[in-house]
């Protein structure tokens, strides 16, 4: 290839690779199979069309495009790393660790091949293991925002983790960040009138087929115009049909994928928003950082596991069942009660309820959907203990794929063995399901259990709308107390236990009796359709409430 190709070919890299940090992925992969249409092999067009494919949630793609750049250039370490990370997204658990680890061989350091080794660990139920990998990743690169939020997030899968220890990483996560924001913040020029129209922002990655958008699609349908003008701050690459429904029920939509938080936060001072909520902030491709640039007049978490820890974030949203009067957990925000937190839309594509299982088998079908990542020995524990008391009884495990993983299954099959349950009475479901496929599922379940203190949200009403019980053991943090909140909201406060052996005499209860328990399924999914959380316009209107009040006191601090 001559001199002039390459600076073609090196050209076309570049404004691709920029493209692509940008956000704007159709013209990237432009570039990038221009450059393979000049030479088709070239290692750096190959692996960057597979970054751009993984991102996109095309994994076996993924996999096969930076394959074939590793055979042509196989000491990259970012490469492997990718590569492994297509692998763990399609539960090939074997192959990501052997991907990382190559990563690791190449740059022992490096900070997000040890992230990804650790949350590999967490799915495989090993925290000692995933702990330690997340020191290595923040050792590594101490400014490394992605490794310290996934190390966040998974401080909530531990049970002997006390809430003081819990609050100072998230105090400490913020204290180590805020400082990156040099400039000074300018007043606000937001009208400083009481009862005029507001305008409110949402900020989330998770605009689209996600369980986050199907909570705030019940809102924006019934946010009340007059009052309300609602602004997207959207950081979703890969739109679908969701992603455009919920682009039509609000004022203004910002694509903020690929965007420099700095620049959102001139974005949103621009639209003249009074009233910024981030939804589940620490969760996905949620913009953890954007609160230190106090883009608005009052900022608000809500739908999150924990604290921000940041000062800048004024309120976070709950309900009094997940954050107690004296509740042991600590918060850098003010805490504000909704009636419920939840506003779900009733799944009205789910399958019907089918007859109780056990009817027509010999024995009680348990079951859990919920991330395997979940199951510490203690919650192994107990269910073993559970199964000892009812000799008839199964246990369903299903989430996705996960369950194709042998690691993960010998960990949950050992912990029984311990207990003298045998291998035959756990059940192991594997696939990717649609929606209504998943919930069909459901149709083998008698009572699903509900882990801790990391508990099910979207999971248990589910659960709950197919028509199954589910016992739940709340504890001292508001991660642990999501199904607590729902079943209280729906006055089923005898499937909340506060002990082990209220947990399980719970689970005995509904096994000994069919007869009750075919009835709690046949009327289960009306009483939950007529929940407060299943009514958009009552949440609505709560929030507006709680909303108008948040900005009278702020016009009254002015």
């Amino acid at each position: 290839m001559n001199h002039d190709s390459q600076k073609t070919l090196h050209h076309l890299l570049q404004t691709g690779f920029r493209q692509h940090k940008a956000g704007e992925l159709a013209a990237a992969e432009r570039c990038y199979r221009q450059v393979l249409r000049l030479q088709p092999h070239q290692a750096d067009a190959l692996y960057l069309l597979g970054l751009l494919a993984y991102q996109t949630g095309q994994h076996d793609r993924a996999v096969s495009l930076i394959e074939q750049a590793l055979h042509r250039a196989p000491g990259s370490p970012d490469a492997h790393l990718h590569l492994g990370m297509a692998y763990r997204a399609m539960h090939r658990m074997d192959r990501a660790e052997a991907c990382f680890r190559q990563a690791l061989a190449l740059v022992p350091s490096h900070s997000l091949a040890w992230n990804q080794m650790a949350l590999l660990h967490k799915d495989r139920c090993q925290q000692t293991e995933a702990l330690a990998a997340f020191e290595h990743s923040m050792a590594g690169q101490p400014g490394n925002v992605q490794a310290f939020r996934n190390k966040l997030l998974f401080l909530q899968y531990l049970p002997e983790l006390d809430e003081e220890t819990r609050f100072a990483e998230h105090r400490r996560f913020a204290t180590t960040f805020s400082g990156q924001v040099a400039e000074t913040v300018q007043p606000f020029v937001n009208t400083v009138a009481p009862h005029r129209p507001l305008r409110v922002g949402y900020v989330s990655s998770d605009l689209c087929d996600h369980v986050i958008a199907f909570h705030m699609l019940p809102i924006l349908e019934n946010h009340d115009r007059r009052q309300f003008e609602m602004y997207a701050y959207a950081d979703v690459p890969k739109p679908d049909p969701i992603t455009h429904r919920m682009h039509t029920l609000v004022t203004g939509w910002r694509n903020i994928a690929g965007v420099e938080d700095g620049q959102v936060a001139k974005w949103i001072r621009q639209d003249g928003i009074d009233l910024l909520i981030f939804l589940a902030g620490h969760f996905d491709g949620n913009r953890t950082l954007l609160p230190i640039y106090r883009a608005a007049p009052i900022q608000i978490s809500w739908h999150d596991c924990a604290t921000s820890g940041f000062e800048q974030m004024d309120y976070i949203l709950v309900d009094r069942v997940m954050v107690p009067r004296h509740t042991l957990e600590r918060f850098s925000e003010r805490v504000v009660c909704l009636p419920t937190v939840f506003a779900y839309a009733p799944m009205e594509d789910a399958p019907p309820v089918s007859p109780l299982p056990m009817t027509q088998t010999e024995g009680v079908m348990l079951g859990c959907f919920n991330n395997p990542a979940k199951l510490h020995a203690g919650v192994l524990q107990w269910w073993g203990r559970l199964l000892l008391r009812l000799p008839n009884a199964r246990l369903l495990l299903k989430y996705q794929n996960a369950y194709t993983d042998p690691v993960l299954r010998h960990f949950v099959l050992d912990h029984f063995a311990s207990l003298s349950v045998p291998a035959h009475r756990i059940l192991f479901e594997v696939g990717h399901h649609s929606r209504r496929d998943h919930l069909a599922h459901y149709a083998r379940v008698d009572i699903a259990l509900d882990p801790f203190p990391y508990c099910g949200a979207t999971t248990t009403f589910e659960a709950l709308w197919m028509g199954v019980p589910v016992i739940a053991y709340p504890g001292h943090n508001m991660m642990s107390r999501f199904s607590a909140s729902m079943l209280y909201a729906l006055k089923l406060d005898q499937w909340v236990a506060d002990s082990e052996e209220t947990y399980l005499a719970a689970v005995e209860q509904l096994a000994s009796n069919p007869v009750a328990l075919a009835d709690w399924r046949k009327h289960l999914r009306d009483r939950v359709r007529l929940a407060p959380f299943c009514d958009g316009k009552r949440k609505t209107r709560q929030l507006e409430r709680v909303l108008r009040c948040l900005w009278r006191v702020w016009c009254k601090s002015r």
